[in-house]
């Protein structure tokens, strides 16, 4: 269909982007996961309205506000982390795109929607 070549096409001219943001989504997932004793890892990537809709979500020990989560780190080396978050925003940004980041449930959700128009 039009709307599948489209979305394709868009997908191949940005797809180191889209990696680059999921690897590091998911890596953060996976290692709070680690920590933490929780095993779940959710990723949904899906056409929706023909813009793409990327969440990636984790369990976590409670639920915390969105302004609390940006620029923030749990690691020891303040000044060496915590920036992840701010680059995939701008990143996002930068390529026409989302990020919501939210908790529900004890679930924290990293929701991005790239407009394809």
């Amino acid at each position: 269909s039009k709307n599948s070549k489209s979305l394709f096409q868009w997908l191949d001219f940005r797809h180191f982007i889209i990696v680059t943001i999921l690897e590091n989504l998911i890596d953060n997932s996976i290692e709070y996961c680690n920590k933490n004793n929780y095993s779940s890892v959710k990723i949904k990537i899906r056409d929706y309205r023909n813009n793409l809709y990327i969440n990636v979500s984790n369990p976590i020990n409670k639920d915390l506000k969105s302004e609390d989560i940006l620029g923030n780190t749990s690691k020891m080396n303040k000044k060496e982390h915590g920036i992840g978050l701010i680059n995939i925003k701008d990143c996002v940004e930068n390529n026409n795109g989302q990020l919501s980041i939210f908790c529900k449930n004890r679930y924290i959700n990293f929701q991005i929607i790239f407009l394809m128009s």
